[in-house]
């Protein structure tokens, strides 16, 4: 297709670094792939434009209207998503409005679109910002970064740095606090709950076992290192926070409806969880783990027997109905909040990820 053609050259011209062979290889594999238009013609669904300021290729995706998408990672994000691929399994697609993004004009805005710049009138739903903690994320090897659709960059011209909102877990911080977060047990927990119950419901008869809580850290590491490799990374949305803050019911109804790294889309990353190996390192080779079953200690202050004669009193079977009310109340805010049906994870520590071996 013509316009995309230009558009690709006009990328290659633009290039102030050589190609590493990742960037070639991807290339060679993707950029040359095509659909059939309207129109009868085929058009190429992928085009590249210039270096960002970190170095990353920027590329576009016609067939979805995605501009701006930095590195090879993150095209792959894309491509594995579910939009793309429901887009993707169209046999024709309009001519008209893949033709839209490749207008020479789309191109000179994918390059200058920065981190808390505002978009330009029109182009709202053309331009996703990439966030300011993009790099960051980038750059982070020392473990897996799962859930980052659900981090809200906030920022606003009065601001020295952008604020973060976790609306997964609802945890609030800045560029630094927000990444301990995102590398966190609590936050990890809290995505496999929600996307991958079936593997945090293999952990849930360890839970309660002397020593699990860094067992169990390691073992959700290795889960989310699996569905890394599998999926990549998504990552963060980025909003002027006072827009935020007036529209944030939409905003996070469209977070809880967009593309998700999921077990009802996908791998469950069951296998990735060595059970015998957790029984070894938690009980021994051989032992089983207790379920279903509570320790009796000694009560203390001891048991006093009723005085002879005197009837004992029957259990308030009202009142502990009430409390179990009580308990739905605040089970069912908690949910809520967390949006997670999942276990709740011991403790709020947070553990540092753990490199890979």
């Amino acid at each position: 297709m013509g316009d995309n053609g230009d558009l690709k050259e006009a990328g290659n011209g633009s290039l102030d670094a050589a190609q590493t062979q990742p960037e070639i290889d991807f290339e060679n594999h993707q950029l040359g792939t095509t659909v059939k238009l309207s129109d009868g013609t085929e058009g190429r669904i992928f085009s590249r434009g210039a270096r960002n300021k970190d170095g990353h290729l920027t590329y576009t995706c016609h067939l979805c209207m995605v501009v701006n998408l930095p590195g090879e990672r993150v095209m792959l994000t894309h491509i594995a998503g579910r939009k793309h691929q429901n887009r993707l399994s169209h046999p024709v697609i309009d001519a008209d409005t893949f033709r839209k993004i490749s207008a020479p004009k789309t191109n000179k805005i994918q390059m200058h679109i920065a981190p808390g710049e505002p978009v330009p009138p029109g182009m709202e739903n053309e331009v996703k910002p990439v966030a300011e903690l993009q790099a960051t994320i980038d750059r982070f090897r020392e473990g897996p970064m799962v859930g980052l659709e659900y981090v809200m960059e906030l920022t606003s011209p009065s601001l020295r740095e952008p604020s973060y909102h976790c609306v997964l877990c609802d945890k609030k911080g800045d560029p630094r606090t927000i990444i301990v977060h995102i590398t966190s047990y609590i936050h990890r927990s809290k995505f496999l709950e929600k996307h991958y119950p079936t593997a945090i419901n293999e952990l849930a008869q360890w839970r309660g076992q002397k020593g699990c809580k860094d067992v169990i850290a390691r073992v959700i590491q290795t889960v989310c290192e699996a569905i890394e490799d599998h999926h990549g990374r998504m990552t963060p949305n980025v909003h002027e926070v006072s827009d935020y803050n007036r529209n944030k019911t939409k905003y996070l109804q469209e977070v809880l409806f967009e593309k998700h790294f999921d077990e009802r889309t996908g791998p469950k990353f069951v296998e990735v969880i060595d059970k015998k190996a957790l029984q070894e390192q938690l009980l021994g080779p051989g032992e089983a783990p207790i379920v279903g079953e509570r320790v009796v200690r000694d009560p203390s202050p001891p048991v006093v027997p009723a005085p002879i004669g005197q009837r004992k009193s029957k259990p308030a079977r009202a009142d502990r109905k009430s409390l179990d009310s009580i308990s739905s109340i605040d089970s069912v805010q908690s949910i809520s909040s967390s949006e997670s049906k999942g276990n709740r994870p011991p403790g709020d520590n947070r553990i540092r990820p753990l490199a890979k071996t």
